[in-house]
């Protein structure tokens, strides 16, 4: 009897890399097999992202293609963020089994599944653990530094090499390649515009010890950057009375020539944990800060229950951004329900102040069950397009076909929206 077999497609974010593997883990300990071409496997599973109406629309057209080629017997399980993001309008388009980040159960359901899902090890937790970090191909690299080599020969090995993993070995030694680490999942937060929250469910972390031992076993492997991934990064810690300033202590006495990026990190929690990361920055030890400021106006971040006095979050962006190592980045939202034109400006002024590496440029769109979906004062079509066009205007470094994609998305019609 042949074995049956799966494909995992993954339509999510880089910060539910573990929690797939997993469940990839669950499928391969009870004797399925791994395809890579959906019109063969037995199972197929979408990890689909449902953070944006962009992004739940594309999901629903990839499980439309999906559903289409499954061959006779063949099944899709739904998971990731969607399901719970968009409950209503995803059983409009698929009415099977659906899985998500706090909930496997129907993994159980599926034929031969004798190892049942909660007896795999845990990604989060006090009892969490992680997987040996294999990383072939890397023999002895800690004796063996590629940026030690002039700059021009290092260029050459990496263009002549004949394979893509041989020029990530290259990339490795020379400290260039980043190993990504969940450090924790889920959020406290109650941002009104946010679907995100209704799937994240309450925080969970990693162990301090667990996170120092995963980057130790990188740097023994060549790694000298690690990204720390988070749904809320400041948020880190709760569940396990510690907290994220605790964690930047232990990476600061780092004896290992490292440094980490920092992602998704509310500007409360920066402004909380400022001290930390300033001096992480002065000793070297952040090369990303990802401040997810939203608006430049103190009366809309109210509005999205993200109050700050924006100067002194102005002060502090502007002193990191001395440190010409530190890659700084944002994200905002234009066309917030109530938004006046001066207080976007003020959105506009806070970039421009700054100078962000880079910026991700959000068009607001309701969201099912969301507060901010019930508010009244909503923004045109017009009035957001006119915006986009002052961001770009004002040489504010975005993309500038996301942006506009995304807002047009917005006032237009998707398959399941």
């Amino acid at each position: 009897m042949n074995p049956r077999t799966f494909m995992l497609v993954n339509g999510s974010c880089h910060r539910r890399q573990e929690e797939i593997a997993v469940v990839r883990r669950f499928l391969l300990l009870n004797e399925w097999s791994e395809d890579d071409n959906v019109d063969r496997a037995d199972l197929v599973i979408l990890f689909a992202c449902g953070a944006f109406r962009l992004n739940v629309d594309e999901m629903a057209l990839k499980i439309t293609d999906i559903c289409s080629r499954l061959k006779h017997g063949a099944e899709l399980l739904v998971g990731g963020c969607l399901p719970l993001t968009d409950r209503e309008n995803l059983k409009k388009i698929f009415t099977g089994k659906t899985i998500t980040y706090t909930d496997c159960a129907a993994l159980d359901m599926l034929p031969g599944a004798e190892r049942r899902f909660e007896t795999l090890p845990k990604v989060y937790g006090d009892h969490a653990s992680c997987p040996p970090l294999v990383v072939p191909g890397l023999p002895k690299v800690r004796t063996l530094r590629l940026n030690k080599l002039p700059l021009r020969l290092t260029r050459r090995l990496l263009r002549y090499l004949p394979t893509p993993p041989l020029r990530k070995i290259v990339s490795r030694l020379r400290g260039d390649e980043r190993m990504e680490i969940s450090i924790a999942a889920g959020c406290s937060r109650t941002c009104p515009y946010c679907a995100k929250r209704f799937a994240r469910g309450s925080v969970r972390s990693k162990p301090v010890d667990l996170i120092l031992q995963r980057i130790a076993e990188g740097t023994m492997q060549g790694y000298q950057r690690f990204d720390l991934y988070a749904d809320s990064i400041g948020d880190y810690g709760q569940d396990l009375g510690t907290d994220f300033g605790t964690l930047l202590d232990k990476i600061a006495d780092c004896d290992a020539h490292i440094s980490i990026g920092i992602h998704d990190l509310h500007p409360q929690d920066f402004v909380r944990y400022y001290e930390r990361i300033i001096g992480l920055c002065a000793a070297g030890k952040v090369h990303f800060l990802y401040v997810i400021t939203e608006s430049g106006n103190e009366r809309v971040l109210e509005s999205m229950h993200r109050g700050i006095d924006t100067f002194d979050l102005v002060q502090k962006l502007l002193a990191v951004r001395t440190y010409k190592g530190v890659f700084l980045q944002t994200a905002i939202i234009v066309g917030y329900p109530g938004e006046a034109d001066h207080e976007f400006e003020d959105t506009v002024a806070l970039l421009n102040k700054v100078d962000f590496d880079t910026v991700y440029v959000h068009c607001y769109c309701d969201m099912p069950n969301t507060e901010s979906s019930r508010l009244d004062g909503k923004i045109s079509h017009e009035t957001m397009s006119r915006r986009l066009r002052q961001i770009a205007a004002a040489g504010i470094k975005h993309s500038v076909s996301e942006a506009r994609r995304e807002c047009d998305h917005a006032f237009g019609s998707g398959p399941i929206g």
